[in-house]
């Protein structure tokens, strides 16, 4: 699997249960977040801690669930909010990587 990164990438900040698996998280893109799952774009989560983040993502023939854990140390996250933010590519590499995803400028769902 190769993501795509001609679509747009969501995270959303507030806490959400970990437990919740890919059902879950679809109902949640649809519910909360008022997107369509299927669209191709990407859907980051994180836990209460900020040690572990989920993605859900459709490549055209099935949803992915992919979870991330750091064993040592924590996410640098933005501040929780109910608003999630469109983020760039750059934003989710430097997230992934360590770094504040706040060097790029965030752009509020309206």
């Amino acid at each position: 699997m190769i993501l795509p990164f001609t679509n747009k990438i969501w995270f959303y900040p507030k806490v959400i249960d970990f437990r919740k698996q890919l059902n879950g998280l679809i109902i949640l893109v649809v519910d909360t977040l008022g997107r369509n799952p299927g669209s191709g774009e990407i859907f980051i989560f994180r836990d209460r801690t900020g040690k572990k983040l989920k993605m859900i993502y459709f490549d055209g023939k099935c949803f992915w669930l992919l979870a991330c854990r750091l064993e040592q140390g924590r996410f640098k996250l933005p501040k929780k909010s109910d608003t999630a933010v469109s983020i760039s590519i750059n934003q989710l590499t430097w997230l992934l990587s360590g770094l504040s995803m706040q060097n790029d400028q965030e752009k509020p769902v309206v």
